[in-house]
């Protein structure tokens, strides 16, 4: 019975349980590190698991990593600029900054080449202020 779920036994880590899928004949899953696996249902009734540990993973990211670095790394006090640099990646790059108590969030959309954005904080005094980064084709 639909939906399903992976659950993963890393050798020597911890399990792992992962939604694969509603349509049986279309499920999916990425292996990350060798494992023993067996599969779900929403019911929790096992379909069984594999007789061999799986040890084909993908390919290492050979891409440069990816950094954000900030003028600030303490407390950002209000209307003071939080000036944030990128590397690594592929631009062009979106920033969602989030602070508590706030109304919404700020969406802010990098240009093809760009890699530095300077924020001036709206946030109020002693509030949290995050900042998640990621390149727009995902």
């Amino acid at each position: 019975v639909p939906p399903f779920y992976m659950m993963a036994f890393e050798v020597g880590g911890t399990p792992d349980t992962s939604f694969i899928g509603t349509d049986a004949s279309a499920l999916e899953w990425t292996v990350s590190h060798p494992l023993l696996l067996g599969v779900v249902d929403s019911r929790g009734i096992s379909g069984g698991l594999d007789p061999s540990l799986y040890t084909c993973l993908p390919a290492p990211d050979t891409r440069p990593p990816f950094t954000v670095s900030a003028n600030v790394s303490g407390t950002l006090d209000t209307c003071a600029p939080w000036d944030l640099t990128i590397q690594g990646g592929t631009p062009p790059y979106n920033i969602t900054l989030a602070a508590a108590n706030a109304p919404d969030v700020t969406n802010v959309t990098l240009g093809p080449i760009d890699s530095a954005f300077t924020y001036i904080n709206r946030a109020d005094p002693g509030t949290v202020l995050i900042g998640a980064f990621h390149r727009i084709a995902g």
